[in-house]
């Protein structure tokens, strides 16, 4: 049985959002999981590795949602099927954005 070496507990998101490369750069992603220390995406376009990236993501806690900017790096990028799979690293976060992903994922 192969060791689960994530360091973060995950939990399932469905959420279309862009992530900023800079030069006026959008790309398109889903992101599939989130947790305290970053972000699991599918997206049909490419991406290098410790690629900086900035997006938002809306966050629903309760009865109230809130945006979250977000900095991270690309430390995943595979081919599959029907597009890219990746995962982003959180970086810079402000303590109160931080507070609210810790709140989202645990439930």
């Amino acid at each position: 049985m192969k060791e689960e070496l994530r360091k973060h507990k995950r939990f399932k998101i469905n959420q279309m959002c862009e992530i900023y490369m800079g030069r006026e750069i959008y790309i398109p992603i889903k992101g599939i999981n989130i947790s305290d220390g970053g972000m699991s995406f599918r997206t049909e376009e490419s991406l290098a590795i410790n690629a900086l990236v900035q997006f938002q993501l809306a966050i629903h806690i309760g009865e109230k949602s809130k945006t979250i900017n977000c900095q991270g790096v690309v430390r995943r990028f595979e081919p599959e099927e029907d597009g890219w799979s990746g995962a982003i690293e959180f970086t810079n976060m402000k303590d109160e954005h931080k507070k609210l992903i810790h709140e989202y994922v645990k439930g």
